[in-house]
């Protein structure tokens, strides 16, 4: 609207400063560029529309990227917490395997030392008891000495 009433100002005054043949071709310059001038606007416009379809698109295919990398990101997670939890669990069971064995021989030194202080325990229960015997056969045998 305001560019009709441009236009009609325009035409206006140019009717008012030239004579009627000058008017009338000074008007229709006028209009044809303003012809010219919306034309170009049209297509400014449609270019402007294209653009923006272009812009939507590659927006949406960013997007579709973006979740594409997400999840490609997450399933790469997910397999290498699999990983994770699975060498963990070797590493339990390796650690759990040591530590038997380890018990095991803590067992068997334990085992062999309990056997060597049995005996060790024997023995001198043996020495007591014939150091013992040597004592009493000798107070004994003092005893019908005197």
């Amino acid at each position: 609207r305001s560019e009709l009433e441009g236009l009609s100002e325009e035409i206006r005054q140019s009717l008012e400063q030239d004579s009627t043949a000058d008017a009338v071709s000074s008007a229709a310059g006028i209009v044809e560029s303003h012809r010219e001038a919306r034309k170009e606007l049209v297509e400014v416009a449609a270019s402007l529309e294209a653009v923006g379809q272009e812009a939507c698109a590659a927006q949406e295919r960013l997007e579709g990227e973006l979740r594409d990398e997400a999840l490609r990101r997450r399933e790469a997670l997910e397999v290498q917490r699999k990983l994770l939890a699975e060498e963990l669990r070797q590493a339990s069971t390796s650690l759990q395997t040591e530590v038997a064995v380890r018990e095991g021989r803590l067992e068997g030194r334990l085992d062999a030392r309990l056997q060597r202080f049995g005996a060790d325990f024997v023995e001198l229960q043996h020495r007591v008891d014939r150091e013992v015997r040597c004592m009493w056969e000798e107070a004994t045998a003092g005893a019908e000495h005197a």
